[in-house]
């Protein structure tokens, strides 16, 4: 890649695009984390077991991890607008589907195609944000995206227990329903199609092998926290989604137009900025699943009490998530990048100096901080990763730098688990010698190891070299953003 020797002229980002993918993105992330507080309810009324209740979260994950990836892709073959039709209208008959399921089988149908949708919608918005400016024009408008995730994510458990207890755990996929539809006939109408030059065909065998290799990996990854890792089950779903995978990586270097290109994990500017998004996803989604568990296990704090301590980091994110934005534009994302991820680092310290669970001011210190270095990342790495990318392959580049993302979220929890668990039953005292009081030092130790793969980040950002505009990737150089034929 070889830097440009011209300056992008400025492209201001139409206001009318930016609102639907705002509204979109909070959508998704409400939809996603209202679940989480009616959970319980919808278990008892559609006869599902703990067990079978874990499908509710699961199935939906699932779904959404290859969503990402195929929205990425299908923006590049069929355009944004098309894509992102796609993807609302399979969010809007999963939640149709969730309203009226009778039983628990149908009502994890739903929740799969919501999950399809809650994949797709993230992937095109960064997509269309990628390929409608050019780098340097790009912080803000990915700031507002990352905004709207912190709203969903602040919202979503608020929303889903008010509407759930005054209307029925229907209610707010009903609601859902209503509000997708609604941004389906408004996007029809402002989105482009911004679909890449080049025409191709959609890798249908490849999306198939891909869907199948996450699938047994996620399988994998739930049902070894409560059958064992080294149980017969999980070992078979490791060896498929080995197998799986293996196919899939001949079959991306063999076909003419495969899901996503060879030379995409060849990128070494790329790849490390997907393994530093990696690092940071499992450091936020870890931290997040381990405040809760030592303020309700341990500290013996209730419901609403770990939910105000949980608070303050959605909200720094809406805060944060724009200001860094503009800042990226202006400085450039790395100095955003390294700040945010040594803020996480310091969050995950103090975590694992305080851990005593009963002392929910000093647990909603971490969670600020977090949220603080959460927003300040999210942007400028996601502008980088697209930074890295020829135009032909932003769309499927962004997906998989999501999927990377995503997946971090999925193993960190996974592993803290059994870590937990481990350190536990040692009884012995805390690693950190900083930690405060002797009640809890598996918790200590477990915000120590996730403080360990954060040092990691910051050490792996610092010599990130962020790569120029790669040809054509320097505004949307060959596609029509007011076409309507997409």
């Amino acid at each position: 890649m070889t830097p440009s020797t011209t300056t992008a002229p400025r492209v201001p980002a139409p206001r009318g695009l930016l609102a639907v993918l705002v509204a979109s993105i909070t959508l998704m992330l409400l939809a996603s984390m209202m679940v989480n507080a009616i959970v319980p309810v919808i278990a008892r009324d559609v006869g599902a077991s703990v067990s079978q209740a874990v499908w509710m979260i699961s199935g939906n994950l699932l779904a959404l991890a290859v969503g990402v990836v195929l929205g990425g892709s299908a923006t590049d073959v069929f355009g944004v607008r098309r894509s992102y039709l796609f993807g609302m209208a399979a969010f809007a008959i999963g939640a149709a589907v969730c309203t009226i399921a009778p039983n628990f089988l149908t009502f994890v149908v739903g929740r799969v195609l919501q999950g399809a949708g809650e994949g797709v919608v993230p992937a095109v918005a960064n997509a269309s944000v990628t390929r409608l400016l050019p780098p340097g024009q790009r912080g803000p408008a990915l700031g507002l995206i990352f905004a709207g995730v912190g709203i969903g994510a602040t919202s979503g458990p608020v929303v889903g227990g008010l509407v759930g207890e005054f209307g029925g755990w229907r209610a707010p996929f009903g609601g859902t329903l209503l509000v997708a539809l609604l941004l389906i006939l408004v996007g029809r109408r402002i989105l482009p199609s911004l679909r890449s030059p080049e025409r191709r065909r959609f890798d249908l065998l490849g999306g198939i092998l891909l869907t199948v290799t996450i699938g047994l990996a996620l399988l994998a990854v739930t049902t070894g926290q409560s059958m064992g890792f080294a149980s017969l089950p999980v070992l078979f779903s490791c060896a498929g989604a080995v197998f799986c995978g293996l196919l899939l990586a001949w079959r991306v270097r063999t076909v003419d137009e495969p899901l996503f290109q060879p030379r995409l994990f060849v990128n070494a500017g790329f790849v490390a900025v997907a393994a530093i998004g990696f690092g940071a996803q499992l450091t936020n989604v870890t931290s997040n699943i381990l405040i809760p568990l030592l303020a309700g296990r341990v500290g013996g704090l209730s419901s609403g009490e770990i939910g105000l301590v949980l608070t303050p980091g959605p909200l720094m994110m809406v805060v944060v998530s724009p200001l860094a934005g503009r800042l990226g534009d202006r400085f450039g994302p790395k100095p955003l990048i390294v700040t945010g991820l040594t803020v996480m680092l310091g969050a995950m310290l103090w975590l694992s100096a305080t851990a005593a669970g009963n002392k929910p001011v000093l647990l909603a210190i971490g969670v600020l901080l977090l949220g603080v270095g959460s927003g300040a990342v999210n942007a400028p790495l996601t502008d980088t990763a697209a930074r890295a990318l020829d135009h032909r392959e932003l769309g499927t580049g962004i997906g998989v730098y999501q999927a990377c993302f995503f997946l971090g979220g999925a193993v960190g929890p996974a592993l803290a688990g059994p870590f937990l668990d481990w350190r536990a039953a040692k009884l012995a005292p805390a690693i950190n010698p900083l930690h405060i009081g002797t009640v809890v030092p598996a918790y200590s130790d477990a915000f120590l190891l996730v403080a360990a793969v954060a040092l990691g980040t910051v050490l792996a950002a610092a010599m990130l070299s962020p790569p120029p505009a790669a040809p054509g990737n320097a505004a949307v150089e060959g596609e029509q953003v007011g076409d309507r034929s997409g």
